[in-house]
């Protein structure tokens, strides 16, 4: 049986030292290991898919279908946690639920196709102060050759809305030489990145339907799905596949998320029914080939990757005036859809009561980084590390307060707001 779980808490988690703040998968061993010995922090929307997204391999591990691994986390014992100075053990936020999957890229982008293969409700990846560890087997659906295996954590204990997300390259031998029952299993579940805290989030989420857009379509999209996992209760995932472990949840109960949180199993990998698991970055589905429109349900705009911050995922509605925009690295070439020149011609100045932050050219100031605003009514963004990627609202919607609310009530807020200051 599970160990009990220990109630933390908000304000206990505030005096942990930081180097005792986070885990990180040590088996497989991941990508960009010593990036994440030294920060081991939760994803920002800028870092998904992996975190760094450089992916360097230290070591690549060979998995077998069918055979039982061993899932584990550093610091996952006493030597581990005094390296890190911590007095306190290894910070596991009173456990949470994590995912365990797979997607066909070695270098995976936002559009990559993740597909679940295990998921754990409760305990993860640890209780108590203390690492658990965990087993798992790949089932044979999981398609040969060279793929990134990916954890997913989602901690209970919290001061804002957490992801964390590692990802290691492994090789899989024994499985399947086509695709499609992989693609039969459920898409990755992605949520709590881009809140500022619990309050926002909750604002941001409410009216959205659950089911109105699958999360991997929104990705492929350039948004990140507006999702909330609550604080201080057990993450019970919307589809958490057929092989599902549930934990102790006698102290904390299970809630499902709210927002945009249908993962489906609608996302399909790249290679068809002839995979090449070994593809690129470059290769991805032939929905993410596509282009989009711009969704007609706001979502958080998404950086392709840390280390191209300037550039932008997001295909605009005005594709005439696009320009390609190109960031890549070596290490991790990654796709990149057209950034609308046209950003340039709108106006930088709102009308009364709707602030404007940031530069048409696609820059914010630091104050507002990781904020949701305005370029006008017209536009809205997500200010990344000063910069901010626009996109058109929807149709019938407008940017106001760094929210996109619908233009009726748009209309009636700056009425009262006259009324308020004597006008007429």
């Amino acid at each position: 049986m599970a160990p009990q779980l220990r109630r933390f808490g908000i304000a206990a988690l505030a005096a942990l030292p930081l180097a005792s703040a986070h885990m990180y998968m040590k088996h497989p061993v991941p990508y960009d290991k010593t990036q994440l010995q030294q920060d081991r922090s939760p994803l920002t929307t800028g870092q998904y898919p992996c975190k760094f997204q450089t992916y360097s391999v230290t070591e690549r591990t060979t998995l077998a279908v069918g055979q039982s691994y061993t899932l584990d986390f550093y610091p996952g014992n006493a030597q581990e946690i005094a390296e890190i100075g911590s007095t306190t053990g290894a910070a596991v936020h009173d456990g949470g639920s994590c995912q365990l999957s797979i997607t066909t890229d070695k270098n995976p982008t936002a559009k990559s196709v993740f597909k679940v293969f295990h998921s754990i409700e409760g305990g993860c990846p640890g209780l108590n102060n203390q690492a658990s560890t965990f087993q798992y087997k790949l089932p044979e659906s999981i398609p040969n050759g060279d793929v990134t295996f990916a954890w997913t954590w989602f901690p209970v204990s919290s001061q804002n809305p957490e992801m964390y997300m590692n990802c290691a390259p492994v090789t899989v031998t024994g499985g399947s030489d086509d695709l499609s029952a992989f693609n039969e299993l459920p898409d990755i579940f992605v949520a709590n990145v881009g809140f500022n805290s619990f309050t926002d989030g909750l604002s941001a989420v409410t009216g959205l339907l659950a089911d109105t857009v699958p999360q991997t379509e929104l990705l492929s999209q350039g948004q990140f799905p507006r999702c909330l996992a609550e604080g201080e209760k057990i993450l019970q995932f919307p589809n958490p596949g057929d092989s599902l472990d549930v934990g102790d949840t006698s102290s904390w109960p299970l809630a499902k998320p709210k927002g945009q949180c249908s993962s489906g199993n609608s996302g399909k990998a790249a290679g068809g029914s002839s995979p090449k698991p070994a593809a690129s970055a470059s290769s991805t589905s032939a929905a993410a080939e596509a282009t989009y429109a711009t969704t007609s349900i706001p979502g958080l705009a998404l950086a392709e990757s840390s280390a191209a911050a300037a550039t932008t995922l997001l295909t605009t509605t005005a594709a005439a005036a696009a320009a390609p925009a190109a960031a890549t690295t070596d290490a991790a070439p990654s796709p990149v859809a057209e950034a609308s020149s046209a950003a340039a011609a709108v106006p930088s100045q709102a009308a009364s009561g709707i602030p404007t932050v940031g530069e048409a050219n696609g820059q914010c100031t630091d104050a507002n980084d990781g904020q949701v605003i305005c370029n006008g009514s017209s536009q809205y963004g997500l200010c990344n590390r000063g910069f901010v990627y626009w996109q058109d609202v929807a149709a019938g919607m407008v940017c106001q307060d760094g929210k996109v609310v619908g233009a009726s009530k748009a209309k009636r807020h700056m009425h009262k707001h006259a009324r308020r200051h004597g006008h007429n």
